[in-house]
C-alpha cells in the first residue's frame, strides 16, 4: 500500500484496516471451507480400523510381499519368528498392531498365528513413504 502525499494518516490507517479486514475474511472463509476436510482426516487417522499389508499394497499397485520388502529395506519393520515387527523408532507411533489368529484343526489341535496389521495412521504413513521413494 503506497500512501499518496495528499492522504492523512487517518485515511491511510482506514485503508490499511479495510485491507486487513478483507484479508482476515478470506482467511476465515478458507478455514471454514477446509475444516470439514481436516475433521474428516482426524477422524480417519484416529479410527480403529486396520489393514493388512496386502490391502495397502493393492491400493498402491504392488503386492503385499513387495510392500513388506520395501518396509524392511527402509528399516521400518523386520521379520522375526514368522511375524513382522516394527523397529523401535516406529513401534510407539500407533502405525500398527499385532493380531492373533486362532486356528483349530480337525483333530482338535489349536495353533495361533501372529501377524501385523496397519492402522489408518500407519496406512497414511505408508502411502506418504511410497510417494516419497517413488
Amino acid at each position: 500500500m503506497i500512501a499518496r502525499p495528499d492522504e492523512s494518516d487517518e485515511v491511510i490507517l482506514a485503508r490499511a484496516l479495510q485491507i486487513m479486514q478483507a484479508t482476515l475474511q478470506r482467511r476465515d472463509e478458507q478455514i471454514a471451507r477446509l475444516k470439514p476436510r481436516a475433521d474428516y482426516a482426524d477422524h480417519v487417522l484416529d479410527s480403529i480400523s486396520c489393514f493388512t499389508v496386502t490391502q495397502i499394497g493393492k491400493e498402491l499397485g504392488m503386492t503385499g510381499h513387495d510392500l513388506n520388502v520395501l518396509l524392511c529395506s527402509h528399516k521400518i519393520q523386520y521379520a522375526q519368528s514368522g511375524q513382522y515387527l516394527l523397529y523401535a523408532d516406529y513401534a510407539r507411533l500407533g502405525y500398527a498392531q499385532s493380531r492373533t489368529l486362532r486356528i483349530r484343526f480337525s483333530n482338535g489341535r489349536v495353533k495361533t498365528h501372529h501377524y501385523l496389521v496397519w492402522t489408518e495412521r500407519g496406512r497414511y504413513f505408508i502411502h506418504r513413504l511410497v510417494e516419497k521413494v517413488g
